[in-house]
């Protein structure tokens, strides 16, 4: 029920009713499944190691006098 759920969610349209694959519908949920849900997994996978690097980054540089060495 998540793959299919998730078949649509990547596709766009529901894997079992879709007429232009025809014949091969039945083979499409191995492609979805070995194909697109690691692509899916990869961008993921990037944009929250991305977002968490900016976040980082502006972290640091707005907050930057945080270790330095202030003389009174």
């Amino acid at each position: 029920m998540l793959q299919n759920v998730l078949r649509r969610f990547l596709l766009g349209k529901n894997v079992k009713n879709s007429p232009q694959w025809g014949f091969h519908t039945q083979f499409r949920p191995n492609f979805a499944q070995y194909v697109l849900l690691p692509k899916a997994f990869v961008f993921r996978e990037c944009a929250i190691s991305l977002l968490l690097f900016f976040q980082s980054v502006l972290y640091h540089t707005f907050n930057c006098n945080k270790f330095a060495v202030t003389s009174y």
